[in-house]
């Protein structure tokens, strides 16, 4: 029978609680990452080693969701078809 008592038992429940620490996929590269648990019901922010990607790790909900990095610089050229160019 499972003692609800013993941490091996709390930290299946609940990884990262006790250990302080847990492993996931970068949303970005898959790169597999032992991350610090500070909070195991909450979330918390992190950034790839490998990629510099970073990302948001809600432990209540056990989800991974990559964010957008606002120090990115990103450039996009669009053209609506019909507005520009030779007509």
């Amino acid at each position: 029978m499972l003692d609800p008592t013993d941490p091996l038992f709390f930290e299946a429940c609940f990884p990262g609680s006790l250990s302080g620490s847990r492993e996931v996929n970068c949303p970005y590269c898959d790169a597999l990452l032992t991350v610090p648990v500070n909070n195991a019901f909450g979330e918390e922010v992190y950034q790839c080693g490998d990629c510099s990607g970073h990302f948001v790790a809600n432990w209540a909900e056990e989800t991974v969701t990559p964010t957008v990095n606002p120090s990115l610089e990103i450039s996009v050229d669009y053209e609506e078809p019909g507005k520009g160019g030779t007509e």
